[in-house]
């Protein structure tokens, strides 16, 4: 199965089940939300960068990076002022590294779970802060190098892949407002490659052993409101 086929049969998963929430139990988005509850939180771009450190080049940013992400599921256990949540999301992160004759990308799909805390008018769907920390779990690897030009080029993709480490730990800090927009910013401080990583067991070669990269990144999202697109207009009733 390839990596695109499961990102839309998630997707799909994801609409359906947003869907059958607001068709089957409308009653529940009137409602205030509870103490707990399950949601939908944010999807949208992640722009990231990475600062690559390595004895073979000369050591700093590489290249600004878009992609997107997307929430399967939020748990939020929420009070006046302050909340607690953990969500589950589909992220795509990776960097683009170029030099005069080519240009390496490489990304890994990860799920991602996150937890942290909520400080702000959190039960009231206002405007609060928000700081935590998680883990990555790479599940797909890509790569590709381009030398002279975009038609000469070398690629793969790997499945549960060795050259990504098991875990991927990050910090944060972000926002949300009441508007439903949020922007976080998020930096991941163990290296992106799993630098024991060998290409061959015959004879070892491990191409990651003396490189660095540290993914830092801002991610843009929009949380549409389910409770208020679903809320009964009065003047329904006559």
């Amino acid at each position: 199965m390839k990596a695109g086929t499961l990102i839309f049969i998630l997707l799909l998963w994801h609409s359906i089940s947003i869907a059958q929430y607001m068709t089957f139990y409308p009653e529940k988005t009137i409602k205030k939300r509870h103490q707990v509850s399950f949601a939908s939180a944010s999807d949208g771009i992640m722009l990231s960068s990475a600062y690559r450190q390595s004895p073979a080049i000369i050591s700093g940013l590489t290249y600004l990076r878009a992609s997107l992400f997307f929430n399967i599921v939020s748990l939020n256990y929420d009070f006046d002022k302050v909340g607690l949540f953990s969500q589950i999301d589909l992220n795509n992160i990776g960097y683009i590294f170029k030099t005069k004759d080519s240009t390496l990308k490489a990304r890994a799909y990860t799920i991602s779970v996150p937890i942290g805390i909520k400080l702000g008018n959190v039960k009231k769907h206002g405007n609060y802060l928000m700081t935590g920390g998680g883990t990555d779990f790479p599940f797909n690897y890509k790569e590709k190098n381009y030398h002279s030009s975009r038609y000469n080029k070398q690629k793969f993709n790997e499945w549960f892949s060795d050259r990504n480490p098991t875990i991927l730990p990050f910090v944060y800090i972000g926002c949300q407002f009441q508007n439903g927009i949020s922007i976080k910013a998020q930096y991941y401080f163990t290296d992106f490659y799993n630098t024991t990583f060998n290409v061959n067991n015959i004879t070892p070669s491990q191409p990651y052993s003396h490189e660095m990269i540290n993914i830092a990144a801002v991610l843009l999202g929009y949380n549409i409101d389910y409770a208020k697109l679903n809320k009964k207009d009065p003047e329904d009733d006559f």
